[in-house]
C-alpha cells in the first residue's frame, strides 16, 4: 500500500491553518482565487471525461442502481441509525459523518483503483461522473433535514444556484467543450493534477483558518479524535462489505464488483470542500464537520490502493493460468 503524497499535504495545510492565519483583503483575495479555480476543476472534469463513457453506461444500469444506491442511501442511513446514541456535545461531529455520507463518489481515484483491479472502466467512469451530478440534489436532501439546529437558513434555493454554477455548468460546458479543447489539453494532462489539488489545498486552508480563529476545534481532544478515526476506518469496511455483498447478490460479473465496491464505497474531498463552502458557509464549524471527510479521504486512499492492486494482481494470475490451460 502507498501512501498518498497528498494525504500529507492535506495534514501540512490543516497544521499551517492552526499556525499562519490569513485574514482581511489577502483572505478576500484568496477565497477568490479558489472559487474561480474550482469552477476551473469542474470544467477541466467534463473536458476529461467527454460524452462517451455516458452513452456507454446507460447500458449496465442494474449496476448503476446498486452503486448510487449504496453511495446515497445505504451509507447515509447507516449514519442516522446511530445518531440517538451520539450526546449533545458531539452532535457537530456526527453531523460530519452525515456530511461525508451524503457525499458523491470520487471521479479520479474511483476509475484508477478500477483500472488497477482490472474491472469495468467504462461503468466506473460513468459512475463516478454521475455520481457527481446526483450529489447536487441528495448532499443539501440529507444535510437539510438538520442544518436547521444550527441555526442557518431552511430555503436552499441558494444552495442549489450555487451548486449548479460552480459545479454542474462547468461540467456540461467543458463535455459540449472537449471536441474542440481536447487536443490542446491532453499534451499537459499530467499537470493539470497539480492545478486541481493546488486548488483544493487553498480551500481545505481557507476552511481550516476559519475554523480555528473561531475556536471550533476546542471542545475536540486527542481521544475524540482517534475515535473518530476508528468510526471513520469501520464505516469504510461496513459500506465496503455492504457493496461487495450486493454486488455478488445481483450475479455482478468481478469487472462489474469491481465498480461496485470501488465507486459505492468512496467519498470526494473535491466535492465535499466545494460543497462545505456553499451549503455551511462561514459558519465556525465548518472545519469540525469536515473532519471525518478528511480522515475518511486519507483511509480510503491507502486502503483501497492495496486491495485494489490484490485484486488485480489475483485477476491477472488468473488469466494467465486460464490462458495457459487453453493452449
Amino acid at each position: 500500500m502507498k501512501f498518498d503524497k497528498f494525504v500529507l499535504a492535506v495534514a501540512a495545510v490543516i497544521v499551517m491553518a492552526y499556525f499562519f492565519r490569513v485574514e482581511g483583503v489577502v483572505a478576500a483575495g484568496l477565497r477568490t482565487v479558489s472559487e474561480v479555480g474550482i469552477v476551473l476543476i469542474f470544467f477541466l472534469y467534463g473536458l476529461k471525461i467527454g460524452l462517451e463513457p455516458f452513452r456507454q453506461g446507460l447500458k449496465n444500469w442494474r449496476l448503476h442502481v446498486v452503486v448510487q444506491l449504496v453511495s446515497f442511501v445505504v451509507f447515509p442511513l447507516l449514519v442516522l441509525a446511530f445518531r440517538v446514541f451520539v450526546p449533545d456535545s458531539g452532535q457537530d461531529v456526527w453531523l460530519g459523518f452525515l456530511f461525508l455520507a451524503a457525499l458523491p463518489s470520487t471521479v479520479s481515484s474511483s476509475v484508477v483503483m478500477v483500472a488497477m483491479a482490472r474491472g469495468n472502466i467504462s461503468s466506473a467512469v460513468f459512475n463516478a461522473s454521475i455520481s457527481g451530478l446526483i450529489g447536487i440534489v441528495m448532499t443539501p436532501f440529507w444535510m437539510g433535514f438538520f442544518l436547521k439546529n444550527m441555526g442557518l437558513q431552511s430555503d436552499f434555493s441558494d444552495v442549489f444556484t450555487g451548486l449548479i454554477l460552480t459545479v454542474v455548468v462547468p461540467v456540461i460546458f467543458g463535455l459540449f467543450s472537449r471536441r474542440f479543447l481536447w487536443k490542446y489539453i491532453e499534451p499537459v494532462g499530467q499537470r493539470l493534477v497539480l492545478f486541481d489539488r493546488t486548488i483544493l489545498l487553498l480551500l481545505i486552508y481557507l476552511t481550516f483558518v476559519g475554523s480555528f480563529s473561531k475556536g471550533a476545534f476546542e471542545v475536540l481532544g486527542p481521544l475524540h479524535l482517534l475515535l473518530v478515526l476508528v468510526l471513520v476506518c469501520v464505516l469504510f469496511f461496513v459500506v465496503f462489505q455492504i457493496s461487495l455483498f450486493l454486488s455478488r447478490k445481483m450475479n455482478f460479473t468481478y469487472a462489474d464488483r469491481c465498480v461496485a465496491v470501488f465507486c459505492g464505497s468512496k467519498k470526494s474531498l473535491v466535492h465535499g470542500t466545494v460543497f462545505a463552502n456553499i451549503l455551511l458557509g462561514n459558519i465556525p464549524e465548518v472545519g469540525l464537520i469536515m473532519l471525518p471527510l478528511l480522515l475518511y479521504h486519507s483511509f480510503q486512499i491507502v486502503v483501497t490502493s492495496g486491495i485494489a492492486s490484490r485484486w488485480g494482481r489475483s485477476r491477472q494470475a488468473g488469466e494467465s493460468l486460464a490462458h495457459r490451460s487453453s493452449e
